[in-house]
């Protein structure tokens, strides 16, 4: 679709992507000749909107970051690993190394 031209922002994917955003891509996914240089791409609006760290748009993208999600699974890796301690100690020498040959 985007080869020949045929591309639309459709989907709710693309609901909370901003116009300049869409701006920039319409500009840089085009014909060579009429494609955006890197220099042009980087004057963009969109892009100079977003040479600094604390604009509004990224703090609405860490908003939208469910910290406490990646903190639960930090969890669960560690309750992992101490399940595998335990199993570890609780298993026979010799199976051990038989699974070390394995992996």
């Amino acid at each position: 679709m985007v080869s020949r031209g045929n591309f639309d922002y459709d989907g709710e994917e693309w609901d909370d992507i901003a116009t300049d955003a869409k701006d920039l891509i319409n500009k840089l996914i085009v014909r060579p000749e009429r494609r955006l240089t890197a220099g042009e791409a980087l004057q963009h609006r969109w892009m100079r909107s977003h040479t600094h760290e604390s604009t509004r748009e990224n703090k609405k993208i860490i908003q939208r970051l469910n910290i406490g999600n990646i903190k639960q699974f930090q969890k669960s890796e560690k309750i992992k690993q101490v399940a595998l301690m335990a199993i570890a100690v609780q298993s026979d020498p010799n199976d051990i190394v038989e699974l070390k040959n394995i992996f």
